[in-house]
Formats: structure tokens, sequence, C-alpha cells
């Protein structure tokens, strides 16, 4: 008895658009602590990666690399381990963030997070318009 094989599913050629973004000021040319990369095929996404997280909280604070470093590793843990749960994040100024799709991967897991984010002026700098919800 031969078993029939069911047909994929063809995924749409829809534009891919990031679905969470951390975004500050443009940086400058100068400037050499940024690094970049790209999730939506473009060259000008900004990723701040621990190492830089790190560097600006010590500028912010004026603490002690060792003690940012455990407060920030901490920090990320919990709000890590509180998507996976699924629990959603109210955290001012970063914003809204709730999980709207998620893909278990044996050891790891994919989280499609939704952040809605506000500001004072209610432009959102570093994004073009086009790109925007």
């Amino acid at each position: 008895m031969a078993t029939k094989e069911k047909p994929r599913k063809q995924m749409s050629n829809r534009s891919k658009k990031p679905v969470i973004a951390l975004v500050s000021e443009a940086p400058d040319d100068d400037e050499d602590d940024v690094s970049v990369a790209s999730n939506t095929g473009s060259d000008d996404a900004v990723v701040l990666r621990r190492k830089d997280l790190f560097d600006k909280v010590m500028d912010a604070t004026g603490a002690k690399k060792r003690d940012v470093k455990l407060i920030v590793e901490a920090t990320l843990k919990v709000l890590g381990d509180s998507l996976s749960a699924g629990e959603n994040l109210a955290l001012a100024p970063l914003g809204n963030a709730k999980v709207t799709r998620r893909k278990n991967l044996g050891l790891a897991e994919t989280l499609t997070i939704r952040l809605k984010r506000t500001t004072a002026t209610g432009d959102r700098p570093g994004i073009p318009e086009d790109q925007g919800d």
C-alpha cells in the first residue's frame, strides 16, 4: 500500500519586515563601536551587541564594568525567560512587547515579538516611513 505525500505549502513572497528593532540616534561616521548587520536585506540595520550595551550602560551610569555586566546579563535572562513563558512586557521606555508567534526547535525556540513604542514627538528616529506598520 503506497502512501501519498502531502504537497508542501509554498511560502508567499511577501516583503519581510523587521519584527523588533532597537533604535537609537543615527551613528556618526567616526564611531567604530556600532556593528551593522541585516535581517531585512538592507545594509543599514544597526545591531546592538552585548559589549556595546555594557559600554552604553557604563557611560550612562558611571558604574564599574563588572557590576554592569552582572546586572545586564541578569536583566536579559529575566526578559528572555519571561518572553519564553508567554508573558507580555510593559517596560517603559522600551515599550510593550508581546510574543505573536512561537516555534519550538528542540533545544531552541524562535519567538516573533511585536514591540510597540511611543516617542515624545510621535516620529520614529532611524526608521524610514515606508518600513513602519
